[in-house]
């Protein structure tokens, strides 16, 4: 596992990553109005905030409200694949809780990156594509000092929702390669050496909003270990 020192990002982009990701359960409608609504709300809430304001108690909100634009139980059943059957119910919740932080961490880690000094995130939608309940809507980043940076939201629609299942970071899914890295983890070592290894990845929230609300002065590590993903790239992380 590469570990890294996180940039030193304001505070209040930390909050920012974290509004980009969340927003209450929408009714079914096109997709892309789905994120565009998520994003318009960043922006809002961004601006209603300030800068000055400790990211704490948004950081805390934020992960409630994510739950209603991302469908993490789904995506973590497909990363574990036949291990997931053999799981007990526990198991499973407590599988799919360490997922969740490690995709949150890996896409926080991507979108502060990605707007560093910035105040806003421009967003440009490239494109939808509807098959039934499944839908593709393409974006990028676009704006910032290392260019522009695709964005795919594999999302399924949700009883009277569209739910985000896979985000694909310049084309690689974060679902497959957590896949990978998790099926050869337990092919050399064990299910038991999995859970151990994301449990010492992720930590919890409350190291989170230590990080936010620190990360003016010095770069910051999580609990001794970065949050999944790179600084320097927006892909996928090294494995847990």
């Amino acid at each position: 596992m590469t570990i890294r020192s996180l940039p030193r990002f304001p505070a209040p982009v930390i909050a920012l990553a974290l509004v980009l990701l969340a927003c209450p359960p929408l009714e079914a409608g096109p997709p892309t109005d789905t994120l565009r609504d998520a994003f318009g709300q960043a922006d809002q809430i961004l601006a209603t905030h300030g800068r000055e304001t400790e990211p704490t108690e948004t950081l805390a909100a934020m992960r409630v409200l994510l739950s209603g634009l991302f469908e993490f139980r789904d995506a973590a059943a497909l990363t574990l694949g036949r291990q997931w059957q053999d799981r007990t119910s526990a198991e499973r919740e407590e599988f799919t809780r360490l997922f969740t932080e490690l995709v949150e961490f890996s896409y926080l880690q991507m979108v502060a990156t990605m707007t560093y000094r910035r105040s806003r995130v421009n967003v440009r939608y490239l494109g939808e594509a509807v098959d039934r309940d499944a839908a593709t809507v393409r974006t990028a980043l676009v704006g910032n000092k290392r260019g522009n940076v695709l964005l795919d939201y594999e999302m399924a629609r949700q009883d009277d929702r569209w739910a985000v299942r896979d985000v694909l970071i310049e084309g690689i899914s974060l679902v497959a390669n957590y896949r990978a890295q998790f099926h050869r983890i337990i092919q050399e070592s064990s299910y038991p050496e999995l859970v151990a290894r994301m449990k010492a990845k992720t930590g919890d929230w409350s190291r989170m909003s230590s990080m936010a609300t620190e990360a003016n002065g010095t770069s910051q590590t999580l609990g001794g270990r970065n949050p999944a993903g790179s600084p320097a790239s927006p892909g996928p992380s090294q494995a847990p």
